[in-house]
């Protein structure tokens, strides 16, 4: 037997140790409580910061289900109204029925996800969201492991399993009603094998970087076109087993693009200096600069100068819109019967001088970002005498004549989250208003569903981003907001189109436009662009030839639509759209109440997106289904190692006028089943009042008869 001596050093240390377990205990057990009632904590999270967050949502969306169901706004299968035309400025089917699609981006490793089950939940989920549409991006982008691109030293031959699984895609989004906009060339990796003249001076030295993709090249580079010619035939005529249709074949494909972000009127032109170190497409382009200056009688030395504005702009877009018709062509050729985007006009300083070479297209496409640098400067307060925001930026993009689609909307990827919903809810409401004909969220997800990647581009599980998303598809898809009474044409010169930067930002006809009236931009003829037809304006628009009018009051602190139902107050950073079967109200709203006729809301919180939806056609003040979303700042977290959202709720005291007797105020739980239910009481003047708190733990609500 051992006999044990205790010493004052032994008890000391003994007891040390019984505390520090009891303490362990104690946190643990606190944080499983505490993560059980779905409130946030985390071991990095301590003391103030805890107690800010104490009562804030971690991860309220439910990633396989919807908390409602607008599956039933989508005739399904897709594809059967016939396929998409273009009909001047819109889209309809075959069968002569009108259509405008709302729609999400599925990109990267999410196209290829194995597991078949999820694909098809997530296709269901994307109907009940409100979607009609889906982007299948960045399929053979060079930093997607894997992708379209089979394994070897070419890219002319298709990665079965990856076939399998974007056709699987497709499959699933048909059945739900979903249509598909199929993009041929993204990112794609070019290769050694694939024989391109320049290779060793031009394309391998960039591969140190991982991106021997060349942006640019394509336009003059004809080994590059004919192997995108011969993947093309491959991808769009090869059978989809799952539907027995090539994507050329089916009606379900409403349109295709080309080539993605990658054009050289205002991005990829610098890539034939001689700076730029490729010295082949260099020499291929001194050989057009030659030839065009020659017949146009130009100075060489301004055509060479592509980072200007001027006459290389002219020669920029010949190059482009060459290749755009061949590659249209080839694409008839081979049965394709739907509308064909050629490239985007994309970027922040994008220039008017890039719609010539688009027009090519049978429709025009834009991208648009809330970016760091101008997302923290509220979109809201941004005066459009002065500055624009990306509305701005995105909307002059709209061709006469031509229908209209943003492939790419959101925030930027390092933005902050504090109003990430703002991008769709302006998104939806201007298209709405102007008429836009397809509008993509970037996106829904390209993480493959991992769950651990907070990022407002894998937006399936971003509480305010999604969380406005089934609002905005009624407002949009059901016509909830009319469209303008004006149409505005911006009709700018010939030497102001292509020898000065005009834009959005140099322009205030554009700014001040835009949010009051239609806006399409006209281009004129040009001698040295004989393919180039000039736009056929129509007989009852305003015509603006001086880019810089200012159609706002002077002195005005606000803009409003000339139907009256959106209103957009700069100095207080508040938009609110007030019609019968939609109103909202989003931005700076703290402390304020907002008077909209029909509804009066009193709101707590700091920043908030509030919305009344009408789901069964009726307006608002008459309505016995009413849709109410309510979201506000997010933030991101790691809780047991991934990255995950907290939501903060939304305090707010809602009166709105209804007809409709015994209302009650339903809580959505994230699944769509039915949480936390109170009956509103109404007043003798016909007017419910309910309060949002975080005592609901959810940003959605139902009232319901």
């Amino acid at each position: 037997m051992f006999k044990i001596k205790l010493t004052f050093c032994n008890c000391s240390i003994l007891l040390i140790v019984m505390i520090m377990l009891l303490a362990f205990i104690y946190v643990f057990i606190g944080c499983k409580m505490f993560n059980d009632k779905n409130i946030y904590k985390s071991k990095s999270i301590h003391g103030e910061v805890l107690n800010k967050y104490s009562l804030w949502y971690k991860n309220p969306l439910n990633p396989l289900y919807s908390f409602i169901d607008l599956s039933h706004l989508n005739n399904k299968p897709a594809g059967n109204h016939g396929f998409n035309t273009s009909s001047g400025d819109k889209f309809k089917f075959t069968d002569g029925t009108a259509v405008k699609f709302f729609g999400t981006n599925i990109e990267a490793s999410t196209l290829f996800v194995k597991n078949k089950n999820l694909i098809k939940k997530h296709a269901k989920r994307l109907a009940s969201l409100g979607f009609n549409l889906v982007r299948l991006h960045h399929h053979d982008s060079f930093w997607v492991v894997p992708n379209l691109l089979a394994k070897g030293s070419t890219t002319q031959h298709l990665n079965k399993e990856s076939l399998d699984a974007y056709f699987w895609w497709v499959k699933c989004l048909r059945d739900e009603g979903i249509y598909i906009w199929v993009d041929l060339q993204v990112q794609r990796p070019w290769k050694e094998g694939d024989d391109i003249p320049g290779w060793a001076t031009d394309m391998a030295p960039t591969s140190i970087r991982g991106m021997n993709i060349g942006k640019g090249f394509i336009y003059l580079n004809t080994r590059m076109q004919e192997l995108t010619k011969k993947f093309n035939e491959k991808f769009l005529t090869k059978i989809n087993p799952y539907t027995n249709l090539a994507l050329k074949d089916d009606p379900a494909v409403m349109g295709i693009m080309i080539t993605n972000e990658n054009d050289i009127t205002q991005h990829y032109g610098n890539n034939f200096l001689k700076s730029a170190e490729h010295p082949y497409h260099k020499s291929i382009f001194d050989d057009e600069v030659e030839s065009f200056s020659n017949m146009f009688a130009l100075s060489k030395d301004k055509v060479r100068k592509v980072w200007l504005p001027g006459e290389s702009k002219y020669l920029l877009n010949d190059l482009e819109a060459r290749f755009n018709r061949d590659m249209i062509k080839h694409l008839h050729e081979l049965g394709v019967k739907v509308p064909i985007s050629t490239t985007s006009m994309w970027g922040g300083r994008s220039n008017l001088f890039a719609l010539p070479a688009l027009s090519t297209g049978d429709m025009i496409d834009a991208h648009g970002y809330v970016d760091k640098s101008n997302f923290n400067k509220n979109q809201l307060n941004i005066n459009p005498v002065y500055n624009a925001n990306f509305l701005h930026q995105i909307g002059q993009a709209q061709l006469v004549g031509k229908p209209f689609t943003i492939t790419e909307y959101n925030v930027g990827e390092q933005s902050d989250l504090s109003n990430a919903y703002l991008p769709t809810i302006l998104v939806s409401s201007m298209a709405a208003f102007q008429g836009w004909d397809a509008i993509m969220l970037y996106g829904y997800s390209h993480d493959g569903f991992k769950g651990n990647r907070a990022s407002p581009w894998s937006s399936y599980m971003h509480p305010s981003i999604l969380g406005v998303i089934p609002a905005m598809a009624l407002l949009y898809r059901e016509d909830h907001v009319a469209l303008a009474n004006k149409s505005v044409v911006l009709s700018p010169s010939e030497y102001e189109l292509f020898m000065k930067e005009t834009s959005s930002r140099t322009s205030t006809a554009i700014r001040t436009a835009l949010e009051q009236h239609r806006l399409s931009i006209a281009i004129p003829k040009s001698r040295m662009l004989p393919w180039l037809s000039a736009s056929k304006i129509p007989k009852n628009a305003i015509v603006i030839n001086d880019l810089n009018k200012n159609l706002l009051v002077k002195n005005q602190n606000f803009v409003i639509s000339d139907t009256g139902e959106i209103q957009r107050n700069w100095s207080k950073g508040i938009m609110t759209v007030n019609t019968p079967k939609s109103q909202l109200i989003v931005g700076r709203v703290g402390g304020r109440v907002i008077d909209l006729g029909d509804i009066n809301v009193k709101v707590q919180t700091d920043e908030a997106a509030i919305i009344l939806t009408s789901l069964d056609k009726n307006p608002i003040s008459v309505s016995g289904k009413i849709l109410v979303s309510a979201v506000a700042k997010v933030t991101k977290a790691n809780i047991n190692g991934n990255n995950s959202y907290i939501s903060e709720p939304v305090k707010a005291e809602i009166n709105f006028i209804s007809s409709v007797n015994g209302l009650h105020l339903i809580a959505l739980k994230p699944d769509g089943s039915k949480g936390l239910s109170m009956p509103l009481f109404r007043n003798e003047n016909g007017k419910y009042t309910f309060t949002l708190s975080e005592k609901y733990r959810t940003h959605w609500y139902m009232i319901v008869k």
